[in-house]
C-alpha cells in the first residue's frame, strides 16, 4: 500500500494496537498475490479491487464476520 508519509502496513499495525477487533478492508487498484498474502498475515478482513461500486462495498462490509447488515 502506498500512502503519503507512512507505509500502509505500519498503519495496519498501529490500528491493531489501538483496537484489535477493528474490521479492515483494503481497497487497491493493483495488488500482487504476495502483497495480498502478506496483508492477510496482518489480519486484513477483506479486499476490494478498484474501481468498485457501492454495491460491491456494501456486499464486502456485510460479508465481514460479526457484522449484521
Amino acid at each position: 500500500m502506498i500512502m503519503p508519509g507512512i507505509k500502509g502496513d505500519k498503519v495496519l499495525k498501529e490500528m491493531r494496537k489501538i483496537c484489535n477487533d477493528t474490521k479492515i478492508i483494503v481497497a487497491s487498484g493493483f495488488m500482487s498475490e504476495r502483497q495480498r498474502e502478506s496483508l492477510k498475515e496482518e489480519h486484513v478482513d477483506a479486499f476490494l479491487n478498484k474501481p468498485f461500486t457501492d454495491k460491491n462495498l456494501i456486499r464486502t462490509i456485510c460479508s465481514l464476520p460479526d457484522l449484521s447488515c
